[in-house]
C-alpha cells in the first residue's frame, strides 16, 4: 500500500512531518513492495487540498499521513478512497516504524 507522508525539510529518515499537505514543501511516498519499503520523494508543488488529492491519486496513494487535517480534509480524502492516519509523529522514521515495522 501506497503512504504519502508531507514533510517540512528533505533531511532522510529524521525529516520532520508537517501537519498538513498544504504547509509542506516535499512529500514522500512509502511503497511497501513484500520485505523491502521504497522510500521517493517529491516537491510539493500544489496550491490546494483537491490539487494535492489528484497527485496523490495520481500516485497511486491509499492512505496519507495528516496530523492536523480538518474534518472537511479528511473527509474529501475518505470519499476518495484514500485513509488518513492522524497520529502525531514527527519524524519520517517514526511514520515508517509505526505503520510499517509495528
Amino acid at each position: 500500500m501506497k503512504t504519502a507522508v508531507p514533510i517540512l525539510e528533505e533531511r532522510g529518515l529524521d525529516s520532520p512531518i508537517s501537519e498538513t499537505f498544504l504547509l509542506a514543501p516535499y512529500f514522500v511516498i512509502l511503497n511497501q513492495k513484500g520485505d523491502e519499503l521504497e522510500v521517493s520523494l517529491y516537491k510539493n508543488v500544489s496550491s490546494s487540498d483537491s490539487d494535492i488529492a489528484q497527485v496523490l491519486l495520481a500516485y497511486g496513494v491509499k492512505r496519507i499521513v495528516c496530523p492536523k487535517c480538518s474534518n472537511r480534509v479528511k473527509i474529501a480524502y475518505q470519499e476518495l478512497g484514500i485513509e488518513v492516519v492522524s497520529r502525531d509523529f514527527e519524524t519520517l522514521s517514526q511514520v515508517i516504524d509505526g505503520l510499517f515495522t509495528g
